[in-house]
């Protein structure tokens, strides 16, 4: 099957490209991880989603996956463990970030290397902070692109010999991606696009939209693909949702 490409719009925030090593303490920079799809991307038709039932959309594994092979402490004393699943995030230099955030942290550790010669000079964390009127979230997976604030020189050296490709290892790296209904009343539902690590739990949410029914049936756009409302009521919302996913090459 030819993998697919798949980029979160609510996480993908377009703007100039990542600082440099050289980047001013108390400064920004962009760091983006693609993602590809393992499993089909499944279309719904006329199917019906209940208050916080995730309805099941597509299997997701990181483009070049990569395990820990020993324990990493880093900022705040904060230990990575090894088996730590990281990824390499897009563009030069080389950069290796987590996959998930841990328990303990808002954000994920990324190592860069400056010279490409296979020692990390520079770590920064990416936040996983979502934000909206309605509060802050923390997510659990690093998809698409996200902030960081200021690289800072690496108190103990790492090198890339420290991680193995996760092809060595028998279980896979992947999350994946539900729609769910977070509410909804007769005249509007709010929807949103969850990642789990387990098919049928939606952990990490976000990319939240709000749809108006007072004309049915109603077409709508999302990042991630588009739909039809076809009915309404408190409990529940009748939908058609066909997955937009970019074919990797195309």
């Amino acid at each position: 099957m030819i993998p697919a490409r798949v980029f979160f719009a609510g996480l993908m925030i377009v703007y100039p490209g990542s600082a440099g090593l050289a980047q001013k303490p108390g400064t920004f920079g962009y760091s983006e991880m693609p993602w590809v799809v393992t499993g089909p991307a499944s279309s719904l038709e006329r199917v019906s989603i209940g208050i916080r039932q995730p309805v099941y959309l597509a299997a997701l594994a990181p483009e070049q996956p990569y395990v820990l092979q020993r324990n990493l402490t880093v900022r705040k004393g904060h230990v990575i463990p090894a088996g730590t699943p990281f990824a390499k995030a897009k563009g030069l230099p080389l950069t290796l970030c987590e996959t998930q955030r841990r328990r303990e942290a808002n954000y994920v550790e990324c190592f860069t290397d400056a010279d490409s010669v296979g020692t990390f000079t520079a770590s920064f964390p990416v936040s996983l902070s979502y934000a909206s009127a309605m509060g802050v979230w923390r997510l659990t997976n690093f998809i698409g692109r996200r902030y960081y604030d200021s690289k800072a020189p690496l108190a103990q050296p790492v090198a890339l010999s420290d991680f193995v490709p996760a092809s060595t290892y028998d279980d896979p790296i992947r999350v994946y991606l539900s729609l769910v209904k977070i509410s909804a009343d007769r005249s509007s539902a709010q929807l949103e696009f969850c990642t789990a690590s387990k098919k049928a739990a939606g952990a990490s949410c976000a990319n939240r939209f709000k749809l108006d029914a007072s004309r049915l049936p109603l077409r709508f756009s999302t990042p991630h693909g588009e739909g039809e409302l076809h009915d309404i009521q408190p409990g529940a919302v009748t939908l058609s949702f066909v997955p937009g996913l970019i074919l990797a090459g195309s």
